[in-house]
């Protein structure tokens, strides 16, 4: 590995242009090595997985993707859905580069700082406090270090590249596409030290003018808004939950907690602000035809982590000799991107039988509107034929006619968490009509 130090202009093009095919390029402002070799750690390899939040990131990732990118959600790459966590705030497997030498600059000359920030909004006649992770990059004033990445050697190690260039999408602009950028995967949670072949240490100031040579004028130019980028403002439209009262105000963070670049993104949220509730404990108090049915109240990590793979129906079958139907409702809300209503989550689901060999899920929605739930029902669902302990899709003249094929499947796939669970003696029976899966606290 050459290591090079670059005081001017010219001598930094000069190096460049030995790398104009078959490279990638990494900025940084600050150099880490291990035993005298360079240490690129993956995000996940540097701060841990916790699983739930995983999962609940990886599922908006292949949901946007797939609304906006014209991908199929079960058989997007890891490698595709994990760049969304990593270009827009959460841990990845795998290490972002950049086909662009002055996009690598730009990263080398600016140091990322983030502060938890935090201020008022009036949602109706309550006052909320919103606290959201600001973030930002600023001049770093150092000297900047460019890695170059041989793509050759890369293939000689049977390391995987994705290339996020090659994603089309709808949006105007998505960040990865900002910044031309790839997701190279790991060994042992390191970009290989001999992939590596020039570390360029590079003054500030010519940095500060190659980039700026290229187009890059701020931050936005790598960051697009949530104008811009369809992705951004689909996770900037996931509800906010509660953390903890002060005083007479609600204290709200947002579920899915990402940096934000974008001013306008903090001040202006139509996102619901979320206190946990259960429609399944206000039958005394709402009016509801669901109310005649049983309620299984369930964490809303089971709708994360569906496996699209055929499953058995036998315990769900049972509820139907003494149920003509029942709901399955979880601990939060999903927002389903192509919903253009922003108060519109769902909530759970509704199965009812129809006849004796077949049945209907019905998406369970609540309108909630900043602090308020306004109301709620279920959506057109689709219809099935009972075949023993399986159930298979059919066509009906009530079904819902949506494009969004996705929605119903998950619906479906809810069943098999029900399945299991009352499989497994894991749901406790709270009210005649009210069971919660025991891992959720009182």
């Amino acid at each position: 590995m050459e290591e090079i130090k670059i005081s001017t202009q010219d001598e930094l093009k000069l190096h460049l242009s030995k790398y104009k095919n078959g490279y990638f390029f990494r900025g940084q402002t600050k150099h880490f090595d291990d035993n005298g070799k360079v240490s690129i750690k993956s995000s996940f390899a540097r701060n841990g997985c916790a699983p739930p939040l995983t999962f609940k990131w990886s599922h908006y990732s292949r949901a946007l993707l797939r609304a906006f990118c014209f991908l199929d959600y079960h058989y997007i790459t890891t490698e595709v859905s994990q760049a969304v966590l990593q270009h827009y705030g959460y841990q990845s497997f795998f290490i972002d580069v950049t086909k662009s030498a002055h996009i690598a600059c730009w990263f080398a000359a600016n140091k990322y700082e983030e502060k938890i920030d935090s201020h008022f909004q009036h949602s109706f006649d309550e006052l909320v406090w919103l606290e959201y992770k600001a973030a930002s990059y600023s001049d770093n004033n150092d000297v900047g270090h460019i890695y170059v990445i041989d793509t050759s050697v890369l293939e000689e190690l049977n390391i995987d590249v994705c290339d996020l260039t090659q994603i089309k999408s709808n949006s105007p602009r998505l960040r990865f596409h900002a910044q031309n950028a790839c997701l190279v995967s790991t060994i042992n949670g390191r970009l290989p030290p001999e992939s590596i072949c020039a570390h360029l240490m590079v003054e500030h100031d010519v940095l500060l003018n190659f980039y700026q040579e290229n187009g890059i004028k701020n931050t936005l130019d790598l960051f697009p808004n949530r104008q811009e980028d369809h992705i951004l403002k689909g996770l900037l439209k996931i509800y906010w939950i509660e953390k903890c009262p002060k005083a007479n105000l609600h204290i709200y963070k947002r579920s899915l907690e990402l940096p934000e670049y974008d001013a306008g993104s903090r001040n202006v949220t139509e996102a619901a602000f979320y206190k946990e509730f259960w429609l399944a404990d206000d039958k005394d108090v709402i009016d509801s035809p669901l109310n005649q049915f049983p309620f299984f109240k369930i964490p809303e990590a089971a709708y994360f982590a569906g496996r699209n793979e055929p499953f058995s129906f036998e315990n769900v079958n049972e509820l139907f000799n003494k149920y003509s139907g029942f709901v399955v409702e979880f601990d939060g809300l999903i927002k389903i991107p192509e919903v253009e209503d922003y108060s519109e989550y769902e909530k759970g689901i509704y199965v009812e039988k129809l006849s004796d060999s077949t049945v209907a899920i019905y998406g369970l929605v609540v309108k909630h509107v900043g602090c308020i739930i306004s109301g709620y029902g279920v959506t057109k669902g689709w219809m099935y034929q009972i075949n023993g302990n399986s159930w298979e899709k059919i066509k009906h003249l009530d079904e819902c006619e949506c494009n969004n094929s996705l929605r119903h499947e998950l619906h479906f796939l809810l069943l098999r968490v029900l399945n299991d669970s009352l499989k497994n003696n894991l749901m406790a029976k709270e009210t005649d009509k009210n069971y919660v899966y025991k891992d959720i606290a009182p």
